[in-house]
């Protein structure tokens, strides 16, 4: 009976998308660039005052001589440490990602892990500012020899409007299209 109030009693999650930018860097990734930039898209469901649920798409780009690209999907969670306004959080996911390098036809796919740290500005609104910092690891399969990670900084906005949201979601999809279609096929898996 308890268990059945409880249910009753629970408050809808609020849901906010997710979208932010910034510098990352490299890790036992090969070619001549170490610093690349990041850009995230990603849904949080906040269920309680002091957790939620994250989807992530992290992408982290570098242009250059040779293309080099890591990305990863992280399905985790988030532990907020106040339930304030500013709130900093811990984060943790895992998921499925990829990485590419044209300087030495490197290309990986893998299971994924991740772990963010980072501080929610103005959280009791529809709007809001994140700042943050990420780091995750791409396997290569199972084994850990050729596995590759990154580390990024971002500043990032969480809202819930829809309207916002398709227009965002239609640049992503032209500059992910965009990507696919620039790729060179046929790189060998190492």
């Amino acid at each position: 009976q308890e268990e059945e109030n409880e249910l009753q009693a629970r408050k809808g999650t609020k849901r906010y998308r997710h979208l932010s930018l910034g510098p990352m860097f490299w890790h036992n990734m090969h070619g001549s660039h170490l610093l690349g930039f990041a850009i995230n898209y990603g849904h949080i469901w906040e269920v309680s005052p002091h957790a939620a649920i994250t989807l992530q798409d992290y992408n982290a780009f570098s242009f250059g001589e040779e293309l080099v690209t890591h990305l990863t999907v992280l399905i985790g969670g988030r532990y907020y440490f106040t339930p304030r306004r500013i709130s900093p959080y811990f984060g943790i996911g895992l998921g499925i990602g990829t990485n590419l390098s044209t300087s030495d036809d490197m290309a990986t796919f893998g299971f994924a892990g991740g772990a963010s740290l980072g501080v929610v500005f103005f959280r009791t609104s529809e709007t809001q500012l994140e700042i943050g910092a990420e780091y995750d690891i791409v396997l290569d399969g199972f084994g850990t020899t050729h596995a590759a990670s990154k580390a990024e900084a971002f500043i990032g906005l969480n809202f819930s409007s829809m309207f916002f949201h398709s227009w965002l979601f239609l640049l992503f999809g032209i500059a992910v299209v965009g990507l696919l279609y620039s790729l060179p096929r046929g790189l060998p898996r190492r």
